[in-house]
């Protein structure tokens, strides 16, 4: 993914010499976050929203219908969806057997463990990852 030749997003809070500037435009340029006003970058992600982006991001094979038993999956059935997707492909669980705490942050090391796990399951496909 081009990270030097982008489309700004636009977000005021991410300034083109932020040091992420390239990679957050690249992701919002595919759609994989959406653009707004602000992105927050130095704040944690939600459960949900790691959902989406490794779902989009590795082009997973979207779930169709919903069959977790939680009784906290939001009425935004888009997200819902990309929780059910992260659960068939196995890359992640619920916090407890009825839950999957959408709306909970996801820390550094939670977040690699993801994305490890997307790794894992995409093995057929071969991913450049990189940090300038």
């Amino acid at each position: 993914m081009e990270t030097k030749n982008v489309v700004n997003p636009g977000f005021g809070d991410v300034p083109a010499t932020h040091k992420y500037y390239g990679h957050i435009a690249a992701l919002a340029d595919k759609g994989i976050i959406q653009k707004g006003t602000n992105y927050n970058p130095d704040h944690f992600i939600k459960r949900s929203q790691m959902a989406k982006m490794l779902t989009l991001g590795f082009d997973l094979q979207q779930a169709t219908t919903l069959s977790a038993p939680f009784s906290d999956f939001t009425k935004d059935s888009e997200t819902n969806k990309y929780i059910q997707t992260l659960l068939n492909h196995g890359i992640t669980q619920g916090t407890s057997a009825t839950t999957f705490s959408p709306y909970t942050d996801v820390r550094r090391g939670q977040m690699v463990l993801f994305l490890y796990r997307t790794l894992q399951k995409t093995e057929d496909n071969f991913y450049v990852i990189s940090v300038e």
